[in-house]
């Protein structure tokens, strides 16, 4: 702490940022912790004019250390790219495509299915939009294939929240073109767009009722040439296996058809491909032991007929296959503000151990990513591409000195700047005028005041 601007600004000595204090001030954060985020998060939207018309919504685990014994949030649950004999707890964030800033956030128990949270997350979508004004109908809630199925589907029909989102099974949809057929309708410019999509109708059912809504099947050509790639090399290193067990034939527990069929299936369903290999093991008319094994064409074939496709659902019959597809790819934006959160604000490992305080810890954290997030949009409608990240590595060697005089007074300048440092400082002052209206209680030169909102 002592290393930042903080000290200059707040004027509390570095020393008093210590754990106990740190830990107190989480206690009492926690009463207020919903009505401190809208105040913040509402006045953040309304000073930066954000654009509330397209929403991601998503959720991701953080990994927690430590016993847990009391904890409804921290348990062991399915998450994506999370070990699973790793404790953790999810947190759902409603993203606002404008800039990828944080909105609405919930934690959820590490134990949560992604796809029963949505219900109640529409609910407080729709009540927050409409405490701000904006019609429902006017909101486009973006997920991914976790997130819908037909009860959700006919929630979002009750609620007048538009949505696109992924749909898992429906592989009868996804087999109805050849991939030459694809080729006729590409969804990206260009001499070889390389994304390919068709549209179809998709019928939901739930509870006796019945909607039809837009869906459009994608046949990503990186992505199918990727799985396919990955497939004919595991199958190479299957058939390579498969050439050992035989190589090893007539060692002990290898001589007979029946030990070398145990082999054989133990090889097989130990692989991913196994299920496209014919294998024969049989006695050779010398009385030897052999095997023999051939690709299964048809079974490969049709499950080729799948790779690279998904399929993409939106009750909103305005969108064109080309914004389906665009919208459902921006929803990345989302994903990379968890990364923000994993990585450059370390909200996971958390180490806390009471659920108070890591509801509160998450609080500072997310105020944090909302002040990140809202500094690279800020920035950007500057002309200036470059992540806060960037940004912050181009100005870290940045030093300000503090002089202190006999009378009281402190004067405050930085160390000499390069042409490149004072042009960025003078972007972000431009980008932080409208939005910062508190002033420092200190006077300081007109290009420290970016550099400490930065800090900050």
């Amino acid at each position: 702490m002592g290393q930042t601007v903080l000290v200059a600004v707040l004027d509390i000595p570095a020393a008093k940022f210590n754990d106990d204090r740190l830990e107190r001030t989480l206690d009492a954060l926690y009463p207020h912790l919903e009505a401190i985020w809208l105040e913040v998060v509402t006045s953040a939207l309304q000073k930066a004019d954000i654009d509330l018309s397209v929403i991601f919504y998503d959720l991701s685990a953080f990994v927690a250390h430590g016993r847990y014994a009391d904890s409804e949030f921290i348990d062991h649950g399915f998450a994506h790219n999370t070990p699973s004999n790793k404790r953790k707890f999810k947190l759902a964030l409603n993203t606002a495509a404008d800039g990828n800033l944080p909105w609405l956030y919930r934690l959820w128990s590490g134990r949560m299915a992604d796809q029963s949270t949505v219900q109640e997350n529409m609910t407080a979508l729709a009540r927050c939009l409409q405490s701000q004004g904006q019609a429902l109908e006017q909101t486009l809630v973006v997920g991914d294939r976790a997130m819908l199925n037909a009860e959700i589907v006919m929630a979002y029909k009750k609620t007048g929240l538009r949505f696109l989102g992924g749909l898992r099974g429906r592989k009868e949809l996804l087999k109805v073109w050849t991939d030459e057929q694809f080729e006729d309708c590409p969804i990206v410019s260009g001499p070889d767009p390389q994304y390919w999509g068709r549209g179809c109708q998709v019928i939901f059912k739930h509870e006796g009722r019945t909607l039809t809504h837009k869906g459009l099947v994608i046949l990503a050509g990186p992505l199918r040439d990727e799985w396919r790639q990955n497939r004919q090399k595991q199958l190479q290193a299957l058939q390579e296996e498969l050439a050992q067990v035989r190589s090893d034939i007539g060692q002990p527990r290898l001589r007979s058809i029946k030990a070398v069929q145990r082999r054989v299936n133990s090889k097989l369903r130990a692989s991913n491909v196994g299920k496209f290999m014919q294998v024969n093991v049989y006695e050779t008319p010398s009385g030897a032991v052999n095997l023999h094994w051939q690709l299964d064409e048809e079974a490969l074939a049709q499950k080729e007929r799948n790779d690279g496709r998904y399929l993409l659902v939106s009750n909103d019959e305005s969108l064109s296959h080309q914004q389906m597809f665009q919208l459902y790819r921006d929803k990345d934006g989302g994903e990379k503000r968890f990364l923000v959160s994993k990585q450059d604000l370390k909200v996971s490992p958390i180490y806390l151990h009471k659920d108070k305080r890591i509801a509160a810890m998450l609080l500072l954290n997310m105020l944090a990513l909302l002040a990140y997030s809202l500094l690279e949009r800020q920035m950007r409608q500057q002309g200036l591409s470059l992540t806060t990240r960037q940004l912050i590595r181009k100005l870290e060697q940045l030093s300000l000195i503090e002089t202190r005089c006999h009378d009281g007074s402190r004067l405050y300048r930085l160390t000499p700047l390069s042409p490149e440092c004072q042009h960025l400082l003078e972007l972000v002052a431009v980008a932080l005028n409208e939005l910062l209206q508190e002033h420092s209680p200190h006077p300081l030169p007109q290009l420290v005041q970016p550099l400490l909102a930065l800090r900050c």
